[in-house]
């Protein structure tokens, strides 16, 4: 095989044919991947608030000494999660329902807060894609900012209790004849 280059008609290199976009009989480009609907992406936001919800339900469990903090997310984010549900007129009656408290056993603590963090990733990227994709809507995406500080802060909590524990960490005690350098 030669690689020959191929002209276009305006004398510049080509570009190959796997390389081009494919468009319809209108010329608009056809859309290659998957779409995603209005109402999915009103669905990924109101799941990943009930997400959240439910993780907070559980670690009111896990930390008595937090409840008031936890249980006031879980109340805003059932709130946020109904406004939704109304904005988006889908009549999603399930979805309209406070969220309860846990019986029985909770979720290990490490579950819970991965699924608050994923919940607070989907409610976001579902906002994100309502203000982009649909809507062209600034609320939607200063939903979206707000969620991702309450990612970030999240996570920087977590750094913060980590880089903690290992300056509380309880000396190393050596046998004698170690010295410590």
């Amino acid at each position: 095989m030669t690689d020959e280059v191929i002209l276009g008609p305006d004398g510049l290199p080509a570009a190959p044919p796997e390389h081009l976009i494919e468009t319809d009989a209108n010329g608009d480009p056809l859309r290659q991947g998957t779409l995603m609907l209005e109402r999915e992406s009103y669905e990924r936001v109101i799941e990943g608030l009930k997400m959240i919800s439910d993780a907070c339900a559980h670690l009111i469990r896990h930390e008595p000494l937090q409840t008031e903090h936890w249980r006031g997310f879980m109340t805003r984010f059932d709130k946020a999660r109904l406004i939704c549900v109304q904005h988006a007129g889908l009549g999603l009656a399930m979805q309209q329902k406070e969220t309860q408290d846990v019986r029985g056993e909770p979720l290990p603590w490490k579950l819970c807060r991965q699924r608050f963090l994923e919940g607070v990733e989907q409610a976001a990227g579902g906002c994100r894609q309502l203000a982009t994709c649909h809507r062209g809507d600034l609320w939607w995406s200063t939903m979206a900012g707000t969620l991702d500080d309450l990612a970030r802060k999240l996570h920087a909590m977590r750094r913060a209790a980590v880089r903690k524990a290992v300056r509380e960490a309880p000396a190393l005690i050596l046998p004698p004849g170690f010295a410590k350098h």
